[in-house]
């Protein structure tokens, strides 16, 4: 875990993989160009998301359904979609 947030906060996509083999790809939003996040999607052949804390979906005003938790310590997270073109600006 900490080589992962290591490599975040250096800019690096990482990879997340569950108990059940499903993997993902991460990047801090600071490097998320939209030629980044282009790349992203094209790697993974799915949306792009942003995942945030429940807690700062809430604090933005975005509805958190079904979010429990106050985004510190394995508070629940919600993943937003992205929408084409992607663009992070």
């Amino acid at each position: 875990m900490d080589r992962a947030l290591g490599d975040l906060r250096r800019g690096a996509a990482v990879a997340l993989i569950d108990g059940d083999g499903a993997a993902s790809a991460a990047l801090a939003a600071e490097y998320a160009a939209p030629e980044r996040l282009a790349d992203l999607a094209a790697l993974s052949g799915a949306g792009v998301r942003l995942a945030l804390t429940a807690r700062r979906a809430r604090a933005l005003g975005l509805a958190v359904d079904g979010a429990a938790g106050d985004g510190v310590g394995g508070a629940s997270a919600v993943a937003l979609p992205l929408p084409a073109p992607l663009d992070a600006a």
